[in-house]
């Protein structure tokens, strides 16, 4: 038993976005507290909870049910909350970004005793660098139907993080493009996407704040290059935008063609994309096509292997049409 007796009872946990670069999962805290003897119910800030956190949770709970089953505690006191949240009502990140969220550094319960009231969970939470910036932990009363919901609901959780994460990318990079929510209109050349998600993966980067628009956009051609590179999922929209800014991309349903095929597009597609990225740079003549050869040289042999020689042909054409066009041509 605590020498600090919770006030505050825990009556739900919600789960929204997760954020890029492994950081995590946002969640929605409702607690009921007494403040000058008037019970109220309301969220916290948003907490920010690594997989990690969840993954220990999701191993502990059972054993954590099982003991309170013993000791009586698996029977309700304990008033439900006046508007209950469901697992998946969690915030956004644009939500996060405006109130402000605090990172979870750990999640862990006390060991039931017979004259608890419901399970002992202790949250603590690293303090925004205004206040302090240490972790401080909270107990909360969790009564046995919170704790049954958040049991149910971390498998769901973490295939929700799994998804969210897409995998890392090259250099150690993670960002998902099914997230962003990138989103082109042609007729007004607008671009829509989810900034507060872009703004916390450049922030975790480094970069404070969005950059101009053309300086954005060729940022995110070179995160689809190793969103492309990794084999994921095309995203249509994404495509159609650089296609308009005059990147030539080949864009095949997957049902229609080898994947012998589909992954030398891949390949070739992102090649042109660093192609593009090498020109702006003003590159030295002869490191240029060091560098091109080496890259090159591989997906021209898997083509050959796989008899795609004819379709390697065509999309190497297009990257010495860019070659050219920038006056960057092969010297004998």
């Amino acid at each position: 038993m605590t020498d600090a007796p919770p006030m505050d009872t825990l009556l739900g946990i919600g789960f929204g976005e997760v954020l890029p670069n492994h950081l995590g999962i946002l969640a929605t805290v409702l607690i009921r507290t007494v403040v000058n003897g008037e019970v109220r119910e309301g969220i916290r800030p948003p907490l920010v909870l690594h997989g990690a956190v969840l993954e220990q949770l999701e191993d502990k709970l059972p054993e954590l049910v099982a003991l309170l089953q013993a000791q009586g505690l698996d029977r309700d006191t304990i008033a439900p909350a006046k508007r209950p949240i469901g697992w998946d009502e969690g915030p956004t990140i644009d939500e996060a970004e405006q109130q402000g969220a605090v990172m979870c550094t750990g999640f862990g319960f006390a060991a039931p005793e017979p004259d608890h009231t419901a399970a002992l969970a202790y949250i603590e939470a690293a303090m925004p660098a205004d206040a302090g910036g240490a972790p401080a932990g909270v107990y909360y009363l969790m009564p046995h139907r919170t704790l049954v919901a958040l049991q149910e609901a971390l498998p769901r959780v973490l295939a929700r993080l799994q998804a969210g994460s897409a995998g890392t990318l090259a250099g150690g990079l993670n960002f998902d493009f099914a997230q962003l929510n990138f989103k082109w209109d042609a007729s007004k050349r607008k671009v829509t996407m989810n900034r507060g998600y872009l703004s916390v993966f450049l922030r975790a980067q480094g970069i404070a704040s969005l950059p101009p628009l053309q300086e954005l956009m060729d940022l995110l051609a070179r995160l689809y290059t190793l969103h492309i590179q990794a084999g994921r999922e095309r995203i249509p929209a994404m495509e159609a935008c650089l296609e308009d800014s005059g990147v030539k991309l080949t864009f095949h349903d997957p049902a229609t063609i080898t994947p012998a095929r589909r992954a030398m597009d891949n390949r070739m597609d992102a090649l042109y994309l660093q192609t593009r990225t090498y020109l702006r740079e003003a590159p030295d003549h002869a490191a240029f096509w060091t560098w091109f050869d080496a890259e090159l040289a591989p997906i021209r042999a898997d083509a050959e292997a796989a008899d795609e020689t004819p379709a390697f042909d065509a999309r190497y054409a297009n990257i010495l049409e860019l070659l050219k066009d920038a006056g960057l041509m092969r010297s004998h």
